[in-house]
């Protein structure tokens, strides 16, 4: 899992696509609205993670969004050497998480 990662996550009907750095257990990225950090374990072909993810810049919303709260998202799937799926949910939530991500050249 070790590098940089392109990935394309859908949270319920909102979607995106962001930049996710592996390396040594812990997970760095975000898009251009969140921030994410974590850590992650491999065995063999299965993967989990666990990411913090933090609102990062403000924009117009038709809701409003409590930005001092990080969002806890846990997250399990499959990979191989250039693709991984992350399927989950946030703590205490049943809104489902999709992380589809392709490993960068």
């Amino acid at each position: 899992m070790n590098g940089l990662w392109i990935a394309h996550y859908k949270a319920g009907g909102a979607q995106g696509e962001g930049m996710m750095m592996f390396r040594a257990g812990e997970i760095l990225g975000g898009d251009f609205v969140h921030a994410w950090t974590g850590t992650y374990e491999e065995d063999g072909p299965h993967l989990s993670a666990r990411l913090r993810v933090v609102p990062c810049m403000s924009r117009g919303e038709r809701e409003p969004m409590a930005r001092e709260h990080a969002v806890m998202v846990t997250l399990s799937g499959e990979c191989t050497e250039r693709d991984a799926v992350l399927r989950g949910h946030p703590d205490e939530s049943d809104l489902a998480v999709t992380i589809e991500m392709h490993k960068a050249a």
